[in-house]
């Protein structure tokens, strides 16, 4: 019985070790600056609700990596 090649798979896993290694790198400056923006009683400027809303993109996009 002859072996056919269906599919082949060729994943660049050096770009996407680099792209969730700065991904990483992004979230931990953005949750640094939340804690800057929390011990100066800045929770509610609109700074931190950006900043939380980026951490939850970025988390996600970093899960998603992590997973691949």
């Amino acid at each position: 019985m002859a072996k056919i090649k269906i599919a082949e798979l060729d994943i660049n896993t050096d770009a996407l070790i680099k792209a969730t290694a700065d991904v990483k790198k992004e979230i931990d400056s953005l949750k640094q600056a939340q804690k800057e923006l929390t011990k100066n009683g800045e929770t509610s400027s609109k700074q931190f609700v950006k900043n939380a809303a980026d951490l939850k993109v970025l988390n996600s996009a970093y899960n998603s990596n992590v997973k691949a």
